[in-house]
This record gives C-alpha cells, structure tokens and sequence, in this order.
C-alpha cells in the first residue's frame, strides 16, 4: 500500500523504512508474513459430499456444504521455521460467519509443521459452510500473533 521513510531524532537521525502492506489478495496471490513465510491460498472448491480412503463418505449436515481450501505454504525465512497449522486458516461467509476447520477430513490435507528453509507444503483444508456459499461470497483467511502483533490475510475471488 505505501511505504514511509521516518527520521526520528532521538536516534541521531537515524532514518527507518516502514511498509505498510494490504492484507487482501486474490485467490492465487502471495502473502508474505513477517517471519518469512509465503502464504496462498489457491482457491476455494464446494461438494456435497466427499469420498476418503476405500468407500468412505462424508456428508456435511443438513442445510451446508464442505468447502475445500486449497492452499500452499513456503518457508522463505533463510531458517528453518514451522507453518501455519490448518486451524489458522477460516473461511468468513456472506453473513460475516466465520468457519473453522474440520478436524475429520483425512485425503489431500495441507499440514503445516517444522520444515527447512525453501520447503514448501501444499493440501487442502476442509470446512463446513451454508449451503449459498460461493467463491465470490466467501473470504479465506489466515491469522497468527506475532510478537509485533496480530496479522490476518483474506483472500478473495477475483472481481
């Protein structure tokens, strides 16, 4: 969004660079944290139903739908670091209700962790979420503290 040059004199004029970053992008654009680590959601998926393992299916309640986020996660800190785990990641619907993970969903899931610097892992993340939900009404987020303080990323169709 900008970037502000600050010179402050109790610190012998000592400039500092400040950015100021937008926390919305579109599906299939990068966030970068500030600890190094590059976020994306890739977009956003909705089924009826979903099939693991060898005939298992999995019906959402009555009234919803599962909606499968499809993520990717690198670690581009110059260290290794641990990603995000799933349960950092929502999905906020038309009525401003934000959906948390489903702990359940077992094929294709993102999992985050400890990894070496340049690795990168990718799934999905599985929610439940009211039968209207598209991907032009629904927002992903990211959110995690950080000891300068809080981020959250949304993602978003494109317009």
């Amino acid at each position: 969004m900008a970037t502000v040059d600050i010179a402050i004199e109790a610190f012998d004029d000592a400039f500092y660079e400040v950015s100021f970053v937008g926390t919305t992008r579109e599906y299939g654009q990068q966030y970068a944290a500030p600890n190094g680590i590059e976020v994306v959601v890739d977009g956003v998926r909705f089924a009826s139903e979903y099939e693991w393992g060898t005939g298992n299916v999995e019906r959402p309640t009555t009234g919803t739908k599962w909606a499968f986020l499809s993520v990717s996660v690198t670690n581009a800190s110059g260290e290794a670091a641990r990603l995000p785990a799933p349960s950092t990641f929502g999905i906020v619907t038309k009525d401003d209700e934000e959906h948390g993970v489903e702990s359940f969903f077992k094929d294709d899931k993102y999992a985050g962790g400890e990894v070496a610097d340049g690795e990168t892992r990718s799934g999905e993340i599985l929610f439940e979420v009211p039968l209207g939900t598209t991907a032009e009404n629904a927002r992903a987020t990211w959110s995690r503290e950080f000891l300068e303080g809080p981020v959250r990323a949304f993602w978003t169709a494109p317009e």
